[in-house]
């Protein structure tokens, strides 16, 4: 382990053996040492020291570490991955291959969505089962969890003992898009009408994160409602930003609706708004970002750096794709 208990400020690449070698003894290292391990195997991919099928494996091997964050790091980075630059056949033979991760360490945890059934439990098994559900929902897409999250999510809006609250975001997210309108009207009335600031921050999650092109379209719309703060409209557009099948037309939706977002915000922080398109990776939209900001940073005040750090993440996107790309398109 060439960075002993994770204590130092560095990241390392290790040759093909040494790495095996290491990955085999994953789950049984030290915290710190596992959260050093799968950083510097993120950072030796995005280089192009290693490879995607190293990646992969190494997502693997460190999926059943007992750590939440060492343990989900890697089919994390997979699944922004796969939202960032794949589509068709490669995007869901990706999404096979991390519920495929996930599923296994899901059923060792048992999962019961409803109020209470795992309190008992210590906080950090409550937490890694919460992310787990999470990325079986929004990363693997799998039917059955998304199922039993929807059934769940349809009865918590007459019994709210039905849905934990720890997994209300998630939940509320299958609901939408698998009951589809009658299940989003109902929470965008909960969202406009509701006193509980947390669940109105679900409802707004839950709504951002469809990736139903009419009913998306419908969402920015309600996005301009004045009952609604900014922070919730902000959540259901940036959730868009991150969908591929949303983030196109919330892109246009944004540049000409810009002022009012501007506007809603303090001085202060208005220019972390432009941040919102660091998601893009391709060089059509790096070239949109690049020409649309520069007005609004004269606007504002500021904002350059934000434009910097938005850009810079395109460009690191746009090459590990340039890097990778033959790899992750022959994914089946």
């Amino acid at each position: 382990m060439p960075n002993a208990d994770g204590a130092g400020y560095y990241r390392f690449a290790l040759g093909a053996d040494d790495q095996a070698k290491l990955l085999a003894l994953g789950v049984q290292l030290p915290d710190r040492e596992a959260l050093a391990l799968a950083d510097s195997l993120q950072a030796a991919f995005d280089a192009n020291v290693t490879t995607f099928d190293a990646l992969g494996a190494a997502a693997q091997a460190l999926v059943g570490h007992k750590e939440r964050r060492a343990a989900l790091w890697l089919p994390g980075s997979l699944a922004e991955l796969d939202r960032q630059t794949l589509s068709g056949a490669a995007s869901a033979a990706l999404k096979a291959r991390i519920g495929g991760m996930l599923k296994p360490e899901l059923a060792k945890l048992g999962f019961d969505p409803r109020a209470g059934a795992h309190r008992s439990e210590p906080a950090d098994r409550q937490a890694l089962r919460q992310t787990l559900v999470a990325g079986l929902f929004f990363d693997a897409e799998d039917d059955g969890i998304t199922k039993t999250l929807a059934d769940a999510a349809q009865a918590s809006l007459a019994n709210a003992d039905a849905l934990d609250v720890g997994f209300r975001a998630t939940a509320w997210s299958a609901g939408v898009k698998a009951l589809g309108k009658p299940f989003a009207s109902q929470l965008a009335a909960r969202l406009l009408e509701g006193k509980d600031s947390y669940e109105r921050a679900h409802a707004a999650f839950a709504l951002g994160h469809t990736q139903d092109l009419a009913l998306a379209a419908e969402m920015r719309a309600l996005a301009l409602d004045k009952r609604l703060r900014f922070q919730e409209s902000l959540s259901i557009i940036g959730s868009q930003f991150e969908g591929p099948a949303t983030r196109s037309a919330a892109w246009a939706w944004f540049k000409e609706n810009a002022s009012v977002m501007f506007d809603r915000l303090p001085g202060f922080s208005q220019p972390r708004l432009i941040e919102i398109a660091q998601g893009f990776c391709t060089p059509e939209q790096r070239a949109d970002v690049a020409s649309f900001f520069p007005a609004w940073i004269a606007k504002l005040g500021g904002g350059k750096l934000e434009l910097e750090r938005t850009l810079e993440s395109i460009d690191l996107c746009l090459a590990r794709k340039a890097a990778h790309g033959a790899e992750l398109a022959s994914l089946n």
